[in-house]
């Protein structure tokens, strides 16, 4: 289910699924591994005690993308009127970091 999953969002079909199970069983492994496997570039980033907004880590790790691929924001079609505000000029750029994906 979960390479399906990546292969409809890379088709342009998002969504989401949720991984979940008991700390320690592999989850994050799990991810790692079909996304690696599937080509896929992943932007990570984690929760804030005290974010200034409540979508503050998805602004971080959209700001990531845009730092490793310039112009993705503004490539992103009916969206880019919509996200192009989280994106000042002169802002500054959030924690995020991309996990490498093997072999790339």
């Amino acid at each position: 289910m979960l390479a399906r999953r990546v292969g409809q969002a890379a088709e342009g079909r998002g969504g989401a699924l949720l991984v979940s199970g008991e700390a320690g069983v592999g989850k994050t492994a799990l991810v790692r591994q079909v996304l690696a496997a599937e080509g896929a570039l992943v932007f990570r980033d984690g929760g804030y005690e005290h974010a200034p907004a409540p979508y503050a880590p998805l602004v971080a790790i959209l700001r990531a993308h845009e730092r490793h691929r310039p112009g993705a924001i503004e490539e992103s079609g009916p969206l880019s009127g919509h996200l192009a505000p989280l994106f000042p000029s002169s802002g500054s750029r959030g924690p995020a970091t991309a996990w490498p994906s093997p072999g790339r």
